[in-house]
């Protein structure tokens, strides 16, 4: 620290260290996501730099899986070695399964919506989901879904991850069949089926 006429001047002197290199990527936590997931979502291997900024993106790319409640990459001195350190993943797994259901009951009735008249039947609605997550360990949800009613009856199945081929384009896929009444004739329905 040296005076100056306009305040004070700070002089630092920085001496580099040694670089620390990555000795190995090992999970601390068991769970069924394949190992090879978790390594290329890391992205280092043994020899490389640690750096903080991919210990920061490892994270990211893990949390965008959608697979995991929690995950924390972090450095831990390996045994033995200096200027080498372990790149340990902490994840906690999401429910392998869950599920959602609905129940709704409508009472008949006509209603005018947007100047066109409308009438609904009476009936019991009912919907149900089931999600898997991750059930063959490679970081994926499947969820299959329906809803059964008097007016509209669906069924589909969506696939979502957060790779397509080991890019990161995060990659939905729908199949379903919908059908829907049309207006107030019985013999006219609407049926729209799709992949998307």
């Amino acid at each position: 620290v040296e005076p100056t006429p306009d305040g004070v001047a700070v002089r630092l002197r920085a001496e580099p260290g040694p670089r620390v290199r990555v000795a190995d990527v090992r999970t601390s936590r068991e769970g069924h996501t394949r190992a090879g997931v978790i390594q290329r979502a890391v992205g280092m291997s043994e020899g490389d730099l640690a750096r903080a900024s991919d210990l920061d993106e490892a994270r990211e790319r893990l949390t965008e899986t959608g697979v995991f409640r929690s995950v924390d990459v972090r450095l831990a001195s390996s045994p033995g070695q200096e200027n080498v350190r372990d790149v340990v993943v902490d994840l906690s797994e999401r429910s392998d399964i869950n599920m959602e259901y609905s129940l709704r009951y409508t009472t008949a009735g006509s209603s005018q919506v947007g100047g066109t008249p409308s009438d609904s039947d009476a009936g019991l609605q009912v919907g149900a989901a089931t999600e898997f997550v991750n059930p063959f360990g490679w970081a994926a949800r499947y969820r299959l879904y329906g809803l059964y009613g008097a007016e509209r009856r669906l069924l589909g199945g969506r696939y979502e991850s957060a790779t397509f081929f080991g890019r990161r384009w995060e990659t939905q896929v729908f199949v379903f069949d919908d059908e829907d009444r049309v207006e107030d004739i019985e013999s006219l329905a609407e049926r729209v089926r799709g992949i998307t």
